[in-house]
């Protein structure tokens, strides 16, 4: 995938972001070594490790190992692709497209609360990826918003081609399922 391609990979993103999907919940964060495509990818390896090199991007610290790749789209907004494997060398697909918008641990801050499109909450500096999820009120990070772009099968959990997360209201957490991992905590209000 060469350089031009990139602007159009971004502009399919939001344009898909722009116009939702059904309201199944996927597994807000996935774990990246247990997905599993439905249909097999038209990308190659080498188109995938090329997307993947668009994407050089690092809007998390502290030692996080991010589970996607990503690319800041303007000063407080990054996309990002998660593959199928935890490297793209070894990934056979896209599972997940997705925008990160920064903002702090707060309602008022989460974009687009009142559709729920961006439920998870992460801390931009955290000792490791699961740990940054949620925090106090006004803690520094980002909203996530996925979009699964095939049925995936994520652990024990199922995606449909098109889903969103839907958010809990704020102040209200999200039941954790057995074998997912937890769910973020509830967005507290100021």
């Amino acid at each position: 995938m060469g350089r031009p391609a990139l602007p159009l990979v971004m502009a399919a993103m939001a344009t898909v972001l722009a116009c939702g999907g059904s309201a199944v919940p996927p597994t807000p964060t996935p774990d990246r070594a247990s997905i599993e495509l439905s249909t097999p990818s038209a990308l190659t390896r080498s188109d995938l490790t090329a997307l993947a090199g668009a994407f050089p991007d690092a809007p998390f610290a502290g030692g996080q190992a991010v589970p996607f790749v990503a690319k800041w789209a303007s000063d407080t907004t990054f996309v990002f692709v998660q593959f199928d494997r935890p490297r793209a060398a070894d990934a056979s697909g896209v599972a997940y497209l997705g925008v990160g918008e920064k903002g702090t641990f707060c309602s008022e801050s989460q974009p687009d609360r009142g559709a729920g499109s961006f439920p998870v909450f992460h801390r931009a500096v955290s000792a490791g990826w699961p740990a940054g999820f949620g925090g106090r009120a006004g803690d520094d990070g980002y909203w996530l918003s996925y979009l699964a772009v095939d049925r995936l099968r994520a652990r024990a959990a199922r995606s449909p081609s098109g889903s969103t997360t839907p958010c809990p209201a704020p102040g209200r957490p999200r039941a954790a399922r057995p074998g997912r991992p937890p769910s973020p905590p509830p967005v507290q209000e100021r």
